[in-house]
């Protein structure tokens, strides 16, 4: 990872980091900087590593774009995964904390919520860039800001966020791009897919079986020249399904039934169209009667690949309450906005220095090297076989 620790100027900057990245990597649990610090074992560690994470003017968007452009080169990731994270915490001095109902679980709780943008593959995965979501009252009261280092604008919504990450990655630290694979159902399908293809974005989206489309099959033409539900779609042809192959999360292969059909998208209310998309429907079993489903604007892209590459969001969640990236978002306790970026970003880096250094064990002498600089010259082991989560 010489190439991310480059951007901080100073050698002991690199120093704290490295300390950083080692207790993230070696603690299994409750990775805070105090323990952190603990485990290094010096009288004045514990001062001077809250101050480089918290306080030092470092910055965290240069890291993240130069560990971005390495994975790239290194890795070639077939896809971005962008999806929301959400993180409990117990009081509600976190920066950005808030008590709301929180869909995945279905109950009201005391969290923050991110948005990241992960490198993905069939194998593995690891972000590279973060969003930090502010309710209003982050953003409303001046003095809070001040006192927390919040900047005065906000993203709007979790969407939003998501796309500032994509062009981010893509336009302005200059990293080709890749298919963007993100879950669409909290969304108006209509809003989503325009705003997608209004920013030119190549995507696989997760959709409701409610989202509309028009209908360009000829077997699902026959039965109404309108608009139908993407549930009512794929069902008019249904006798097209096959078996189709995918990786899940754990890295095992599983087999679905699945079909691909051509839609029009519609946006707004005037009916008018852009290109055909491509709607998949996936069925675990003949007896499936809520089958899952995903578009893409990808051209004369096959059910098969739409359906692999939506599963990529399976290498990001639900993330093993265990993983390096859920258990070291969740385990920070500090309270500033700068200290949270700074955090989740050397969380990026030890995912990467994890995944890349997947095989390695003790050193010519029996010792344990330092996991932040065994990794440093790089590596491919994401991609061999057996999944890399984080």
């Amino acid at each position: 990872m010489r190439a991310a620790l480059s951007t901080l100027r100073r050698s002991d900057q690199r120093g704290w980091a490295r300390l950083y990245l080692d207790g993230l990597l070696d603690l299994r649990e409750r990775r805070t900087i105090s323990r952190i610090a603990h485990r290094a074992g010096a009288g004045q560690v514990g001062q001077s590593l809250h101050h480089f994470i918290s306080k030092s003017p470092w910055d965290w968007e240069r890291m993240r774009a130069e560990l971005a452009r390495f994975l790239h080169g290194e890795l070639a990731p077939p896809a971005w995964v962008v999806d929301s994270v959400v993180i409990p915490k117990a009081g509600e001095h976190s920066v950005g904390v808030d008590v709301s109902f929180v869909p995945e679980l279905g109950r009201r709780i005391s969290h923050q919520r991110a948005v990241g943008l992960w490198f993905a593959s069939e194998h593995g995965s690891v972000p590279v860039h973060w969003r930090l979501m502010l309710p209003e009252r982050w953003t409303d009261d001046a003095a809070l800001r001040y006192k927390t280092g919040v900047p005065e604008t906000a993203e709007p919504d979790l969407l939003e966020a998501g796309l500032g990450l994509v062009h981010d990655v893509g336009s302005e630290w200059g990293i080709p791009p890749r298919p963007v694979v993100l879950d669409g159902r909290g969304y108006a399908a209509e809003r989503l897919l325009h705003r997608l293809a209004r920013t030119g974005t190549p995507y696989v989206a997760r959709i409701a079986g409610d989202a509309r489309f028009g209908a360009l099959h000829p077997a699902a033409v026959r039965y109404g020249n309108g608009a139908a539900s993407a549930r009512r779609l794929v069902d008019l042809v249904k006798g097209l399904r096959t078996p189709t192959g995918w990786r899940a999360g754990d890295g095992t292969v599983r087999t679905s039934l699945a079909l691909g059909t051509p839609v029009a998208p519609l946006y707004g209310n005037d009916g008018s169209t852009a290109r055909p998309l491509t709607l998949v429907g996936e069925w675990r079993s003949e007896d499936d009667r809520d089958p899952a489903l995903w578009v893409s604007n990808l051209p004369g892209i096959p059910a098969r690949s739409v359906l692999r590459m939506g599963h990529l969001l399976d290498t990001v969640r639900p993330p093993a309450p265990d993983s390096l990236g859920a258990s070291a978002l969740h385990d920070f306790e500090g309270r500033s906005f700068p200290g949270w970026h700074h955090h989740a970003t050397l969380v990026s880096v030890a995912c990467a220095v994890r995944a890349l250094s997947a095989g390695t064990g003790p050193d010519s002498h029996g010792a344990r090297s330092s996991p932040a600089r065994s990794a440093e010259a790089g590596g491919t082991a994401w991609f061999r076989p057996g999944p890399a989560r984080c």
